[in-house]
C-alpha cells in the first residue's frame, strides 16, 4: 500500500494561524485545528486570531502503524527563501562574531 500527500506552504501558514488562535483562547480547539477548516474565513474563530502570528521553525514528519512491516518514509522538503537569508552555493559560512562587552548607560548618567 502506498500513500501520497502534499503539504503546501499555504497549509503550513494555516497551521501556524490555527496554533496561534488556539493559544489565544479560541473556545473550540477541535474546530480550529482541523485540516478542512480555514480559520481566517470562519466568523466563529476570526475574533481569536491574533494580530501577530509566530512563524513555524520546524516540521516533524513520521508514520505509525499497528502492523509489523518494513516501512520506508520519504519526505521531500522545498524551501523558499523570501528574505534572501539562505546561504548561496559557494558562499563562505557565516561566522558568529566575537561577543563584545556591553555596559548599559542610564539616561541620567549622560
Amino acid at each position: 500500500m502506498e500513500v501520497h500527500g502534499t503539504v503546501t506552504e499555504l497549509e503550513l501558514d494555516e497551521l501556524a494561524i490555527d496554533l496561534a488562535t488556539v493559544i489565544n483562547g479560541a473556545p473550540n480547539s477541535n474546530l480550529v485545528v482541523d485540516r478542512m477548516s480555514q480559520s481566517s474565513l470562519d466568523p466563529r474563530v476570526m475574533p481569536f486570531i491574533p494580530a501577530t502570528i509566530a512563524g513555524l521553525t520546524g516540521v516533524r514528519a513520521g508514520i505509525e502503524t499497528g502492523v509489523a512491516r518494513d516501512l520506508t518514509l520519504h519526505v521531500f522538503v522545498r524551501v523558499q527563501d523570501y528574505g534572501e537569508r539562505a546561504q548561496k552555493r559557494g558562499e563562505p559560512r557565516w561566522q558568529l562574531p566575537e561577543p563584545a562587552p556591553f555596559t548599559p548607560v542610564s539616561p541620567d548618567q549622560e
